[in-house]
């Protein structure tokens, strides 16, 4: 399931948006994201969890709501809070209790330690 965010993520790298840090967890995911200009958070949100439940219900063969209704979102001001929301990410998924069953990118890289998250 991962790997369909993951292609959706990368899918307007560069085009519609620049991508920070991200981690995709077994019911959500977290991204630090700067739209383009001429394009919306929202529009990418909607994107990513709209083809996302598609495909991964298609994929699960079953149907209906599969992320909540809302998102949350914090712009960032500061290389302070860059890094503050960075470390959040990197530091979720041990916070939830996984020791798998999770992935961490940064930009175009996935799979990578909490660590690289973290990194300047």
């Amino acid at each position: 399931m991962a790997g369909i965010l993951i292609e959706l993520f990368l899918g307007g790298l560069g085009k519609d948006y620049e991508l920070d840090a991200w981690v995709i967890m077994p019911n959500h995911f977290h991204v630090i994201v700067e739209p383009a200009e001429g394009t919306t958070l929202g529009a990418i949100v909607k994107r990513w969890k709209g083809a996302g439940a598609r495909r991964i219900n298609q994929w699960l063969g079953q149907s209906g709501s599969l992320w909540q209704a809302e998102a949350f979102d914090h712009i960032v001001r500061s290389e302070r809070q860059l890094n503050h929301f960075r470390r959040y990410i990197a530091e979720n998924p041990s916070k939830a209790g996984l020791g798998e069953g999770y992935v961490l990118g940064r930009c175009d890289r996935f799979g990578i330690a909490p660590e690289e998250v973290m990194e300047t």
